[in-house]
């Protein structure tokens, strides 16, 4: 799946759920922004499609993350590749922290080749944030 599709599904998943796109932290990003509604938390989403690393991309847009977000958000950089190896994965997944409601930012990853998509389990936070949900159903 090229980028461009995947971007294009998830601007339609996205949008459905209130999201609206916003300028992205680089120009190679695409972004969409959810306003805190009821007791939720504000929620953003950027993909970034590029062969950085996670340790390079996730700093670079970790303080766009925050201040655009503010402290009281929730956060997924998700980075679109195609093949990434397991050791990608792990580092991606390792990325971010942060309590959910308190500028929460992670990072998962998304396989173009394989249309498989990585996001962090285990973390109660991370998991009630239903990111997979979110981005996909």
């Amino acid at each position: 799946m090229p980028a461009e599709e995947l971007i294009q599904s998830l601007a339609g998943n996205l949008q459905r759920k209130g999201y609206s796109q916003i300028a992205g932290p680089s120009p190679n990003s695409f972004a969409m922004f959810k306003q805190a509604t009821g007791l939720g938390v504000p929620k953003l989403v950027a993909v970034l499609a590029n062969t950085d690393g996670p340790s390079v991309n996730f700093p670079r847009v970790e303080s766009w993350f925050k201040k655009t977000m503010g402290r009281s958000g929730a956060g997924l950089l998700l980075l679109a590749l195609s093949n990434p190896p397991q050791s990608y994965l792990s580092e991606a997944l390792g990325q971010g922290r942060g309590t959910l409601g308190y500028g929460q930012v992670v990072c998962g990853v998304f396989d173009l080749s394989g249309s498989t998509y990585y996001l962090p389990k285990g973390d109660y936070d991370t998991y009630h944030m239903g990111w997979d949900q979110e981005l996909f159903a």
